[in-house]
């Protein structure tokens, strides 16, 4: 009797291991039986990793072993709802299919704190601010009142009591190493060089210029160029008049990656041209026969064989390539653009949508739409480091991620009214937001 019991008990196992060993050996092949099917079928992967880790995860909701980063194995092929979540951080959510014998990996998932922006202590009322591009302690020009006559500078660190200018405000150029901002103000006209400095003041120098002089820019870290409609002139930074050239009808001057661009007037008094040199005293020639309205502005950040300019009245942008055909892009309601600064990328925000370009030579430009509102785009902001654009509508400030394998989908960030993007610094991952006529700070991650 007892040989017989442990022959049956030892069928049992031996029957048990056979069953077991071809399913375990399956599962680690990557197979799972299907009883519904009553087949062997492929399984799938999925990994997910976020910034910040540890974010919780559900499928279908249902909560998964583990936190981020994570790698779930043996999913049935099939239609998931995917969630990731963080206490303190909004949350991310998608749908998706996984395909047999697939690994999906989403590895650039970003999460943004909940908490509200925080008012900037300190910072004036302000109707106007000038932005230094972003950084971790640059100046912002604040201007108020009628024409910008309440002036003042700040530096975004604690301590550091704000220069006053004597105002109005009448144009501002930040310096290429974003340590010096030139500004145009004052009645008389002055160019007051603002440097930055982390000691209880600002150094300044003010020089003397025309009274004519409409714009100011820099060339390179140590010279700047003014215009008026008549004439270009370069200055040292001590105010000694390095050169001056005559251009009639000159509208706007720039310098960017060792070009000069200028729009001057055309044939007719309501046109302008595109003209590029390398310095004031060449032979300025044009880019293209080309003729823009004289709302139109060069927008910085090109790749050096670029160069972009907008046109609001005609709602197009236009690409000048050296030594190409040029290429425009008409898109209703266009009032913004912004250069992935180098590369031939760019994106454009119009009444209701923000859209993605990019261009290759001899073909047309490819243009990709980030999303649509129901609300106008008010402002919008590319930070390269988060590889997402920041944008605000009358009601919320919203981001859209540009990793299309992660999400392209917009998400709130915070709900206000009267609220434009001011600036950024990435170095602290932070915007700054104006709302009303206050400087708030927003963290894009916690301490």
């Amino acid at each position: 009797m007892k040989d017989t019991m442990r022959k049956a008990v030892s069928w049992i196992f031996i029957g048990a291991f056979c069953t077991a060993a071809p399913l375990l050996l399956l599962s680690a092949l990557g197979y799972r039986y299907n009883l519904k099917r009553n087949a062997i079928q492929p399984t799938g992967a999925l990994s997910l990793i976020s910034i910040p880790k540890g974010a919780s995860v559900t499928l279908n909701g249902v909560l998964q072993q583990g936190t981020t980063p994570l790698r779930l194995t043996q999913l049935a092929p099939g239609n998931y709802t995917v969630e990731a979540t963080k206490e303190g951080y909004h949350g991310w959510r998608r749908q998706i299919t996984i395909a047999a014998g697939t690994h999906t990996v989403f590895a650039t998932l970003r999460f943004f704190p909940t908490a509200a922006p925080v008012a900037v202590e300190g910072f004036p009322p302000a109707d106007r601010l000038i932005w230094n591009r972003g950084g971790s302690s640059w100046i912002v020009l604040s201007a108020r009142g009628e024409e910008g006559k309440l002036l003042t500078a700040h530096l975004l660190a604690p301590g550091i009591p704000p220069l006053v200018l004597e105002g109005p405000l009448h144009a501002a150029a930040p310096a290429p190493h974003d340590l010096a901002l030139a500004v145009l103000h004052g009645d008389p006209l002055r160019l007051t060089l603002i440097f930055l400095s982390l000691t209880e003041s600002f150094p300044t120098r003010t020089l003397q210029v025309r009274d004519t002089v409409q714009g100011v820019t820099w060339i390179g870290s140590n010279e700047i160029m003014t215009w008026d409609h008549e004439a270009l002139e370069t200055r040292a930074l001590d105010g000694a008049v390095r050169a001056r050239s005559k251009i009639p009808g000159l509208v706007s001057a720039t310098a960017d990656r060792g070009r000069i661009i200028l729009l001057a007037a055309a044939q007719t008094p309501l046109t302008l041209r595109v003209l590029a040199g390398k310095s004031i005293t060449d032979d300025f020639a044009p880019l293209t026969a080309t003729e823009f309205s004289r709302a139109s502005l060069i927008v910085p950040g090109a790749p050096e064989d670029l160069v972009g300019v907008l046109d609001p009245l005609a709602s197009a942008f236009t690409l000048l390539p050296q030594g190409a055909v040029p290429q425009r892009i008409l898109q209703p309601g266009l009032t913004r653009v912004q250069w992935d600064s180098g590369h031939a990328v760019w994106f454009m925000a119009s009444e209701h949508e923000l859209q993605r370009a990019s261009w290759e030579r001899t073909l047309a430009p490819d243009v990709t739409l980030l999303t649509r509102t129901s609300e106008s785009i008010t402002s919008h902001l590319f930070v390269p480091d988060l590889d997402a654009v920041f944008y605000t509508t009358p009601s919320r400030l919203a981001f859209v991620h540009l990793d299309p394998s992660v999400d392209q989908e917009p998400h709130t960030l915070y709900e206000e009214s009267a609220m434009e993007i001011a600036g950024a610094d990435p170095t602290h991952s932070r915007l700054y937001l104006k709302i009303g006529e206050q400087l708030f700070s927003y963290a894009l991650q916690t301490p």
